[in-house]
Parts: structure tokens; sequence; C-alpha cells
């Protein structure tokens, strides 16, 4: 099921994955609609497609790093490659890059740290 992530008043996005810890990202309120979080996600994740793009690169890159949210993960199926983000002094920083089969392991604390 699709999840919408409420950054701020303004701000919604639907990652195509996410990962969160439950005192982080929370139902929007009693009368929620299901799938409806505010708060910030640990670890969302975007696969590219052409439509998408300049979204997941640009904007939502920006908007999940104001919000906080520690790390954020790239997928480009056309190559394919995985980026691994970390939000360090603000601003996003590649970690990982992996492309075609190799196998990626990080090093990270669990929940949204």
């Amino acid at each position: 099921m699709p999840v919408d992530v409420v950054l701020a008043d303004d701000t919604v996005f639907i990652p195509d994955v996410v990962v969160h810890a439950p005192r982080c990202f929370r139902a929007t309120g009693p009368r929620s609609p299901p799938g409806r979080r505010s708060g910030r996600p640990c670890r969302p994740v975007e696969v590219h497609s052409p439509r998408t793009r300049l979204v997941d690169l640009e904007l939502k890159r920006v908007k999940l790093g104001e919000a906080g949210c520690p790390h954020y993960r790239l997928v480009d199926p056309d190559l394919p490659a995985l980026r691994c983000l970390a939000l360090r002094d603000g601003a996003y920083e590649e970690v990982v890059l992996s492309e075609g089969a190799a196998v990626v392991e990080l090093d990270e604390p669990s929940g949204c740290g």
C-alpha cells in the first residue's frame, strides 16, 4: 500500500519504499486515512523513472534533508545502481555507490539516528 509521508503542511511525498521507526513516524491523527504518516522516515528509497528522476534527485532530496531524514536511497534501474546518502551537517553526502551486481554492506545504526 502506498504511504503518504507528510513532512510539513505543504510537503507530502509518496516514496517507493520507506523504512521507519514508530517513534519518528506516526499516523497524522486519529482520523487520518490509512497509509498517511507524518514525521521523518528513517530510510526513504526512490526508484528512478524518466518521469521522477529530477524530483527524486533534487526536490525530494532537499525536502527530506530539511526534515532531518538521516538516510536517503536512490535506485537507478537503468544502470543499475544504488546510491546511499547520509545526512551530515544539514546536507546529504554519498556514502556508498554500488553499480551492477555489487553487494553493499552498510555500517549504520538501526532506527532513525
